[in-house]
């Protein structure tokens, strides 16, 4: 008996909640709107006057992807490579997509944009999260620099 009056009572909290949630953003939406007649923003007054200056012109230049891309090193015996699996989050797919486009140590990996990285992963067909690829470029970073120290 008691379970069923704690459902109800659940259900109707819920309803309740919902009912609520549903007239506070009404009221919301006629305040915003009110405020957008009368050209104010809720609660600041109105609006200042702005005057358009010309706008000036952005150079864009594109991402140099070309000198920030390692060279292909020649695939040989793994001495004087990296164990990139020691990296949180590189899988054995990963560190075979990162062989095949040549990255072998940890200061190439260090090197690259993750947004770059993550582009080329893409590119060659890999699904690999961008948050991992961010992470895993970091870890290369400091695994870098730790590798310097000693």
């Amino acid at each position: 008996m008691n379970t069923i009056v704690f459902f109800l009572a659940g259900i109707s909290i819920g309803l309740a909640t919902d009912k609520l949630y549903h007239a506070l953003m009404a009221s919301r939406t006629a305040v915003d709107d009110a405020s957008k007649e009368q050209g104010q923003v809720a609660g600041t007054g109105p609006l200042p006057e702005t005057t358009q200056s010309p706008a000036k012109e952005v150079k864009v230049t594109p991402l140099a992807r070309a000198s920030s891309w390692p060279e292909k090193q020649p695939s040989g015996p793994d001495e004087g490579h990296d164990d990139l699996s020691r990296l949180k989050g590189v899988g054995p797919k990963l560190e075979e997509a990162l062989h095949a486009m040549g990255i072998h140590r940890y200061h190439q990996l260090a090197g690259l944009p993750a947004d770059v990285l993550h582009d080329k992963l893409r590119e060659s067909g890999g699904k690999f999260n961008r948050t991992v690829i961010v992470s895993v470029v970091e870890q290369a970073r400091l695994a870098s620099e730790e590798k310097k120290n000693n």
